[in-house]
């Protein structure tokens, strides 16, 4: 009797996004090799799960945008504290002793003091904001002002983390609007079903009617269920790990020290 050999079973809830897609990016890979009409499987079928593979995709390259999110965010406070470094010199130059300082500084405050308080409004009124105190201290008459101070760079700085946060921002706005795609969640369980189907009509057709491609199809597929599983028991592992380290440390941090008790 000639040894049936069945699909391996796998885990997806285990897995995160990554793992998950690069598994069915392996299977699609797999099936496209061996062909769909060796394996019995339908090209709709297979067609809208790579639709759906690609759409999940793109969630995780989205998700990971969230990184440009937070770069706009560090981006913002430094843009920020220059905004208060400046306006505060200004304001504090005017007592300034030597006299050049002084009539300097009062221009300048005298020029920026509407843009008080820009640091505390929502992130794009204050890129509009901040576009325009640059604008006025690049003024050819305010220019000479901001050397006397010995500020100039901070002004390049400023401007320089203006303006990749206005990109950055009109990125992420023109992105969220092109890209508007189910989430991750309803597209795993949508992926997965495919993928039972598909595998299914898979080992069906190596039953009925085995081939070198189907064979290697489904012994590849065990393969592939086998490292990825692998993997993610390493991933876990060491999450684990690591939380019982922190918690290691947490702990040894509270503990009174036994030298403290008398």
């Amino acid at each position: 009797m000639e040894l049936i050999v069945e699909v391996k079973p796998i885990k997806f809830s285990l897995l995160n996004n990554d793992e998950y897609a690069q598994f069915v990016t392996g299977v699609v890979n797999l099936a496209e090799i061996a062909t769909l009409e060796k394996l019995f499987i339908d090209p709709k079928d297979f067609n809208v799960l790579k639709k759906k593979l690609d759409d999940l995709t793109e969630v995780g390259r989205q998700t990971r945008g969230s990184k440009e999110t937070q770069r706009i965010s560090e981006l913002d406070k430094s843009r920020s504290d220059l905004v208060v470094f400046l306006l505060s010199l200004f304001r504090v130059e005017q007592k300034n002793i030597v006299s050049e300082r002084k009539e300097a500084a009062k221009a300048l405050y005298k020029e920026c003091k509407n843009y008080l308080g820009i640091q505390s409004l929502p992130i794009r009124q204050k890129s509009h904001a901040i576009s325009g105190l640059i604008k006025d201290l690049e003024k050819d008459n305010n220019k000479k002002h901001t050397t006397t101070l010995g500020v100039l760079e901070s002004v390049a700085s400023l401007k320089n983390y203006n303006q990749e946060v206005q990109k950055l921002i009109e990125g992420r706005a023109e992105n969220q609007l092109v890209n508007t795609l189910p989430n991750a969640k309803k597209l795993r369980n949508e992926i997965s079903e495919l993928y039972k189907h598909i595998t299914k009509c898979a080992y069906a057709m190596n039953i009925i009617n085995k081939t070198e491609e189907s064979s290697n199809f489904i012994n590849l597929l065990n393969k592939l269920v086998e490292d990825t599983s692998f993997a993610n028991k390493q991933r876990l592992a060491q999450i684990a790990v690591s939380k019982k380290s922190a918690n290691d440390d947490k702990k040894q941090n509270t503990e009174p020290n036994s030298k403290d008790i008398r």
